[in-house]
């Protein structure tokens, strides 16, 4: 190999290999450091900056004396490491879940997600994905490693002039630049650098603690008189309706209305049938994507639960939820979630008498994947363990539906109610749709598998609507929360339909004042309300006496 002699080097050769591979280097520290963090920055001026990163690392690895430069090196590969993580959990967390990665609130849903993968792709496919990502984590460690020496070696020759170089771009070029590219693309122009990605992080994670104090403090027991609560409803059975992922975009896109819109037109003419109305408007989940518990503690608390850390604060608090309301208003309150396969001991803290798991239905037919059961079947369940009981108080259930859950394949069919008995029925024969790793392999069968799964819950709660038409009967059905965003598409907008239906004349025309739309599909009018008001709006309005108070709204910050 020739050398080439190097001025001011003290007689050492560089070699052009070595060069080379220094500016690889160099391009490899680059690409880190001005990759996008948000899904929806990657364009090509993101990679046409000069990062403040780079000169600061340069001048670190260049300025220090020989003998405190490995210990720079580590620290270096520590720090790059650090930003390369953050980095690819947040671009995971944010196509997932349209927010920014918060470690305090994300890392415990890592299992969860293993979980789903392993109902999309199946098991073997999962351990694999695992092995490869913790096996390209290693790989990009010892990639980390050997850049920096490739570009510590390259470069030592020069290394007080590139010291120098550093400390002057940083003074006075980059400011220059820095003013410029404000000037000509505004101030968000700047606020994609790593520094800037990562002060946020330090930010957001700093204020989650002061945001989970207040809403502490925020959590004492409100008063509601129970001598009159909730007695404009009378006492008729109330089923409150968690539709997985029935979203905003589920009646607006085009290409899902068309699924979703006959099917709602027919669910009207099916509840004037029955006997039966409906009004219909719009709540602003405080989750998009997943995390449904989040909604659910949202609606049932009156406020807003939008990470791990106020939800866990709302179960150790003393607040009092919808289910307290009507418990101590004469209903006997029941929760029938199928999703839940394991020990459920939040359900002391929402308060439920009664709680029907997955092992509690008597299911006996074959899961659906992540699907326990069909919702057709959970809904038959909810009748024989509750309503069709004599001599019974009022019941107010909250009834989970998951049969609209990603992967959403394969997906049952409807059978006849007297058919049903332990949900045998829902065989082979009773599928549809193929397999996850099938559907999943293609964005577009994705989407369309999507409506077809909301368009199965809304033909299954038409069927059970007119299986009830002589019931005294209120329904509120609503969406938990958007589908992950690839898939709802305007992330912007994290609202869920929400449709009232009851056989009581009149406690629709207590909500003549709420502005919603009559019937099942939102009108252009209809309002969207923060998911955290409908609780105060139902005490308002079917409790004399008492007044509408706003529900506290901070969260725990956005991106």
């Amino acid at each position: 190999m020739t050398n080439v002699p190097a001025s001011g080097s003290g007689g050492r050769g560089v070699s052009l290999r070595g060069v080379a591979g220094g500016f690889a280097g160099l391009t490899i520290l680059y690409l880190l450091f001005v990759l996008p963090a948000y899904t929806d920055e990657f364009s090509v001026g993101a990679f046409l900056r000069l990062p403040i990163e780079l000169p600061i690392l340069l001048l670190a690895l260049f300025a220090v004396p020989a003998r405190a430069r490995r210990w720079t090196r580590g620290a270096a590969v520590l720090v790059l490491g650090v930003l390369v993580a953050l980095k690819a959990a947040n671009l995971a967390v944010f196509a997932i879940y349209a927010r920014p990665f918060n470690a305090f609130l994300h890392l415990h849903l890592v299992p969860a997600g293993i979980q789903l993968l392993s109902g999309a792709i199946g098991p073997l496919l999962t351990s694999l994905a695992v092995v490869a990502a913790l096996a390209l984590a290693a790989v990009a460690g010892a990639v980390l490693v050997g850049t920096l020496r490739a570009v510590v070696a390259a470069f030592d020759p020069w290394r007080p002039r590139l010291a120098v170089a550093a400390a002057v771009f940083l003074l006075i070029g980059y400011g220059i630049l820095d003013v410029a590219d404000v000037r000509a693309q505004g101030e968000a122009a700047t606020t994609a650098t790593s520094s800037h990605f990562v002060r946020d992080q330090l930010l957001w994670h700093w204020q989650t603690f002061g945001d989970l104090e207040r809403f502490r403090a925020g959590l004492a027991e409100d008063e509601t008189p129970s001598d009159r609560l909730l007695s404009g409803l009378g006492k008729t059975d109330v089923l409150l309706v968690f539709v997985e992922s029935y979203g905003r975009t589920a009646i607006e896109t085009p290409s899902y209305a068309a699924v979703t819109g006959p099917t709602l037109s027919r669910f009207d003419a099916e509840l004037k049938k029955a006997g039966f109305a409906a009004r219909s408007a719009w709540l602003a989940s405080s989750t998009f994507g997943g995390q449904s518990w989040l909604a659910h503690g949202t609606l049932l608390s009156g406020f807003r639960i939008d990470g791990q850390g106020r939800y866990d604060a709302l179960l150790l608090g003393r607040r009092r939820l919808l289910i307290h309301d009507f418990q101590r208003a004469g209903w006997s309150t029941v929760a029938v979630v199928p999703g839940i396969t394991e020990v459920w001991p939040e359900a002391q803290s929402f308060g439920y008498e009664r709680v029907h798991a997955a092992a509690d239905l008597g299911y006996a037919g074959q899961p659906f994947g992540w699907i326990s059961m069909p919702d057709q079947y959970t809904l038959a369940a909810l009748d024989r363990l509750e309503l069709d009981a004599a001599d019974r108080p009022p019941i107010m259930a909250t009834v989970v539906l998951i049969s609209s859950h990603a992967p959403w394949t394969p997906l049952p069919v409807l059978a006849p109610w007297d058919r049903i008995g332990d949900g045998a029925i829902f065989g082979p024969a009773l599928r549809t749709g193929d397999a996850p790793e099938v559907v999943w392999a293609d964005a577009e069968r994705i989407r369309a598998q999507y409506v077809r799964s909301i368009d199965y819950v809304l033909q299954t709660l038409t069927a059970y609507v007119a299986d009830h038409k002589d019931d005294n009967m209120l329904m509120i059905v609503v969406g938990d929360h958007q589908p992950i965003p690839f898939v709802a598409g305007d992330t912007s907008r994290p609202d869920v339909p929400i449709h009232i239906i009851a056989s009581d004349g009149s406690v629709l025309a207590a909500m003549d004042g709420w502005g919603w739309t009559d019937g099942m599909i939102p009108g252009p009018a209809a309002p969207t309300w923060p998911m955290e008001a409908l609780r105060g709006h139902l005490l308002a309005t079917f409790t004399p006496g008492v007044a509408m108070t706003a529900a506290p709204s901070e969260g725990e910050g956005s991106r």
